[in-house]
């Protein structure tokens, strides 16, 4: 198994040096900032929904209305 993992570093030395990097990178603000884009994406879905909703109420004809 450590066979493996040698063989995998030394075919991407550059790779393992720059996920360290990255995740060391990953401090409270990226976080903070990423859990923010990520309830606005809810809102947005919510939002759309609701839409659509609405609009499949308007395109169902009503059986009550005599026209």
């Amino acid at each position: 198994m450590s066979e493996d993992l040698n063989a995998e570093q030394q075919r991407a030395p550059g790779f393992w040096r720059k996920l360290v990097q990255a995740l060391e990178g990953m401090d409270e603000s990226y976080v903070d900032s990423l859990e923010t884009r990520i309830h606005a994406l809810e809102v947005e879905v919510a939002r759309l929904g609701a839409l659509e909703r609405r609009r499949s109420n308007f395109s169902t004809p009503d059986s009550t209305w005599r026209g």
